[in-house]
């Protein structure tokens, strides 16, 4: 039997363009889930139909990303912290209890750009600089970033930081 590569927030522009990207390998099953399948803010329920599945991958491709809006109110914030933290965390815990691989996507604006000057690598970021967000965005994805190592370090996970997005937009938890 192939195994089950569950991608969350697959209407989004980073879920639909990796569906098409995994649609191709034959390994795996594609179980593709967006708001209508799973609402991630439920938590429990949450836990409950991934470990149920009990998919060989994860794929989170949710995230909230209204960058502006949470710096001033507070109602964006809480669902700031809610997607970007709370949500991949506990995909993190379920990840480690069902021994499934943890892909979670996060952002450059865990920098605060000030390497423009490094003649080494031509002003871009290495995955072993020291984080530095200016931003409650930024800091809602080093927060995350970090509990997601310090819970899988056993694990087999992934965190790939992503400068910008192109695609379709088509899905929103707002």
């Amino acid at each position: 039997m192939n195994k089950i590569a569950l991608i969350i927030g697959s209407k989004g522009m980073l879920g639909q363009e990796l569906m098409k990207s995994l649609e191709k390998n034959t390994n795996y099953k594609i179980v593709a889930w967006d708001r209508d399948e799973i609402d991630v803010r439920d938590i429990e329920k949450m836990r409950k139909v991934i470990i149920e599945l009990n998919p060989d991958v994860i794929y989170n491709a949710v995230a909230y990303n209204a960058v502006d809006a949470c710096e001033e109110n507070e109602e964006e914030y809480n669902k700031l912290q809610k997607l970007n933290v709370e949500v991949p965390i506990e995909l993190a815990k379920i990840s480690k209890e069902i021994d499934a691989t943890f892909v979670q996507y996060s952002s450059d604006y865990v920098f605060g750009g000030d390497n423009t000057k490094k003649v080494d690598y031509k002003g871009g970021y290495t995955e072993d600089e020291k984080t530095n967000p200016i931003s409650k965005y930024g800091k809602s994805r080093v927060e995350a970033e970090e509990a997601i190592e310090d819970i899988l370090k056993d694990k087999k996970y992934y965190i790939i930081r992503l400068s910008k997005l192109f695609g379709n937009p088509a899905s929103s938890l707002a």
